[in-house]
């Protein structure tokens, strides 16, 4: 277990939220003795237990400025607990704008791919109304390519603020990687 504690600056922004990934950790954090947030405590993968690697998002309570916050972190699941952890303190939206930001990059080249697959699989459709024998390499392909489209996306982090059960976008993940 790894407990870390800091205190808050004086004045903090309405709404501010303390946001940091784990990775295969539970978390609790406190804003003095009050209990703001916990995460991993309960199953959350469609299947069996695990946490994954995911965003915390804690809220912090109006008035929480000056005073002392603590965040707990217990490995799962073979985790070292040594997660190289990166601390923001803002508003959720800033958080959510922040990872957007840093994951740009996959979410472009994920939307390409996904546009690719389509077309593709549109190209099939063209192919199997003439009766063209190359329906099946446009239908494997598009396959392919929307499954590296749905992999990319959700290796990067962002579904967890779409779908609130991350275990669903574990599946998601392991399933397409699975079946590329």
């Amino acid at each position: 277990m790894l407990r870390l504690e800091n205190t808050l600056p004086e004045t903090l922004p309405g709404s501010s939220t303390l946001a940091f990934q784990t990775k295969n950790e539970s978390v609790r954090v406190w804003v003095d003795d009050e209990l703001v947030y916990s995460y991993g405590e309960t199953p959350q993968r469609a299947y069996g237990f695990g946490v994954g690697a995911v965003w915390n998002i804690a809220p912090l309570p109006e008035g929480a400025g000056g005073k002392s916050v603590s965040v707990e972190l217990v490995p799962i699941g073979g985790s070292t607990g040594l997660a190289p952890y990166e601390f923001l303190l803002a508003s959720r939206g800033d958080v959510v704008s922040y990872l957007a930001e840093r994951s740009l990059l996959r979410i472009v080249m994920s939307a390409v791919l996904s546009l690719i697959g389509v077309c593709s699989l549109l190209l099939a459709a063209a192919f199997a109304l003439k009766g063209d024998s190359r329906l099946s390499s446009a239908v494997y392909f598009g396959l392919f390519v929307l499954l590296a489209a749905v992999w990319m996306i959700t290796d990067s982090g962002l579904l967890q603020f779409l779908i609130p059960n991350k275990g669903v976008s574990y599946l998601m993940f392991g399933l397409s990687l699975i079946h590329i």
